[in-house]
């Protein structure tokens, strides 16, 4: 005990029938340590802590001599040499091979039974599992058995879920195609085993989280970032997220955050005012940015200087409240941006409906404007406002030069489509998935079995997510 006057926890007596000798010492000098008993009470601790089985056995071997004349180093020895030899190997070991796997106990729970008798593996109740590990030789190692069972035995559930589809629809499987099943069950747990391996070879950067005034780091090499400051020679953060280094450049990338904008990206903003020869457009940035009238397409795609007459009717081309696409033409100083529409597939949006995501969670690719086969159109602003649309044909949008003009009604089907879309796009957002069209696409699919209305409640949103995650999984996505 030390000056605290009281023991941190403790340590039953020793029984040999309940515990094994090497793993109560091991308990005992954790406890030992953790009180800051002394070296030179150590020996009186521990006898009095092991109970009268140890402590009789202690006596037998050096009666007539004193215990507690012994050091702690030889009266551990008496304990390890005396409890190795009463083991009975043989038994241990057919304990080890009789242990099977029990019929509600998964790989994992078996597993650490099975570390607790050997460390050799046996005993699996599959099978197959059995067989594809038998394959191995001796180059099976504890390692790969772990790796091989688990994948296996997840294909195997896997493929469980699928019969029980195809009988549900009615189609029988005869035993040819349960042959065939099976060499692929195990092919899909090589693939999935190989994948393991994979990932755990390669070097890969642990992200670090952090919040306002954690310490960074206290190496004086390192730069400040953004989302960082320094105080007493350390490096803080200064807001909530990941941390980034980049050589000996450290800043703090925020979990949620505004947008902030690069040359060529793809933005959906709404016009916020009209001033002299620009529009000032919210694009979720901490600035609104600045579309300049030279900076636009004319309708009709007109191609001629700017003249006072169109700086007179700007609110005829552009007005508060319209939505437009457009490109990050560059970024000024202070880190508003400067767009442009002067390609044809930019300018005013017409018809449609607006989602607004993180723009953390929407992928960078080379094509933001997608046509999907499901018979609209969206664009993935970089900056986090997503436009779904019905699809327009390549010459009435060249006709008016960027202006979209049509305001005919839209049909029911087609606005059920875009309905869908959004609660797909939503779902998706709520659970962090990035957002490119291949996605959308397949969770809108995998939508078709829930009516629209159905796509906001929170259990089908997971649903409908989890499966379109597994199709990008199993399509290489």
């Amino acid at each position: 005990m030390d000056d605290r006057g009281y023991f941190i926890g403790s340590v039953r007596r020793f029984e040999s029938a309940k515990e094994d000798w090497v793993m109560y010492q091991k308990r005992l000098e954790i406890w030992l340590k953790a009180n800051k008993i002394s070296d030179n009470d150590k020996v009186d601790v521990f006898l009095a802590m092991i109970g009268s089985e140890a402590f009789e056995v202690v006596l037998n071997h050096i009666t007539p001599e004193d215990p507690s004349e012994k050091s702690y180093q030889e009266l551990t020895n008496i304990l390890d040499k005396y409890y190795a030899a009463t083991r009975n190997q043989i038994a241990l070991r057919l304990k080890f091979l009789s242990r099977k796997q029990q019929p509600n106990e998964t790989i994992a729970d078996y597993i650490l039974e099975l570390k607790k008798l050997s460390r050799h593996c046996g005993g699996l109740a599959n099978s197959k599992v059995q067989a594809k590990l038998l394959q191995k030789g001796d180059s099976l190692t504890w390692k790969t058995a772990h790796e091989d069972a688990l994948a296996i035995e997840t294909a195997l559930k896997d493929s469980k879920k699928l019969s029980g589809l195809s009988e549900g629809s009615g189609k029988t499987v005869d035993k040819s195609g349960s042959s065939d099943l099976t060499r692929i069950v195990l092919k899909m747990a090589e693939i999935r085993r190989i994948r393991i391996k994979k990932s755990q070879e390669e070097p890969t950067e642990v992200k670090r989280l952090v919040i306002p005034g954690d310490i960074i780091t206290s190496d004086s090499d390192y730069m400040r970032g953004h989302g960082t400051y320094l105080d007493d020679n350390k490096l803080l953060a200064t807001v909530a997220g990941v941390v980034e280094t980049v050589n000996k450049l450290i800043h703090v990338n925020p979990m949620k955050t505004r947008y902030y904008g690069e040359v060529g990206d793809v933005v959906v903003g709404r016009v916020a005012e009209v001033s002299q020869n620009r529009w000032k457009i919210d694009t979720n940035s901490r600035l609104n940015s600045i579309l300049m009238l030279s900076s636009v397409n004319l309708p009709g795609g007109e191609l001629r200087r700017r003249s006072a007459k169109d700086e007179l009717n700007m609110r005829e081309y552009l007005q508060e409240g319209d939505l437009v696409s457009a490109e990050v033409q560059s970024v000024y100083g202070d880190g508003s941006l400067s767009l442009h529409t002067r390609s044809l597939k930019y300018g005013k949006l017409g018809q449609g409906i607006l989602v607004k995501v993180s723009p953390m969670i929407v992928k960078r690719s080379k094509t933001h404007m997608h046509n999907l086969e499901c018979g609209a159109s969206i664009i993935l602003g970089n900056n986090g406002y997503i436009w779904i649309s019905p699809i327009l044909s390549q010459d009435e949008d060249a006709h008016d030069g960027g202006f979209i003009q049509n305001l005919e009604p839209v049909p029911l089907e087609d606005r059920e489509t875009l309905v869908r879309l959004k609660n797909c796009i939503l779902a998706l957002a709520a659970q962090n998935v990035m957002l490119f069209d291949t996605c959308i696409l397949y969770c809108y699919e995998s939508s078709m079995r829930y009516s629209v209305s159905e796509l906001l409640i929170p259990e089908t949103m997971e649903d409908v997510v989890e499966e379109t995650l597994q199709r990008l999984e199993q399509g290489g996505t």
